[in-house]
């Protein structure tokens, strides 16, 4: 079923090999060159790790279609402007979305400052859970990548989600 501008998206996040770890439910807002957006508003009811919250800001979420990481972008006003996910493959089907997560996260803060997080975890999940070596491998690289884009700029984190935040704020206004 394609999707249309509007219409509700089931967002998924597994971990490996498909544990769930959070959902929410977004508007699906359109395709560009960088892949598929969705957003959501402030308020959304969201799951994680067995606990439900409101998310406190509207965002838009990237998900390309080669599935090696997905993208949430913030408004202002949020400690993180970006973070990046590094997965292991996106799958759609129908009106729903779901990704793997691989642990690994690049986030840009406000204040511009870059992180990788959760080396650690990746390293521990990886033994824990079998992660395949190769897995590995392409997660460490698309994260280096991802870092690296995000550091200097480069589309689509030089503000290409700026047009589906205000296309999801003229969608859903508050």
């Amino acid at each position: 079923m394609p999707l249309s501008p509007g219409d509700a998206v089931r967002v998924l996040m597994t971990k490996w090999p498909d544990r769930p770890h959070s959902a929410f439910t977004g508007v699906y807002l359109g395709a560009d060159e960088h892949g598929d957006w969705v957003g959501a508003r402030a308020g959304t009811r969201c799951w994680r790790r067995e606990h439900f919250y409101e998310q406190q800001s509207d965002w838009v979420t990237l998900l390309p279609a080669h599935g090696a990481w997905c993208a949430g972008f913030y408004e202002p006003g949020r400690p993180s402007e970006i973070y990046v996910d590094i997965a292991a493959g996106t799958v759609w089907d129908d009106d729903a979305v779901t990704t793997i997560d691989l642990d690994l996260d690049v986030v840009r803060n406000t204040d511009g400052a870059i992180r990788l997080e959760d080396e650690d975890d990746l390293a521990r999940h990886s033994v824990l859970h079998g992660y395949p070596p190769e897995l590995v491998d392409a997660a460490r690289a698309t994260a280096a990548r991802v870092e690296a884009a995000v550091r200097s700029r480069r589309p689509p984190f030089d503000g290409s989600h700026e047009p589906w935040l205000a296309a999801l704020r003229g969608r859903m206004p508050t």
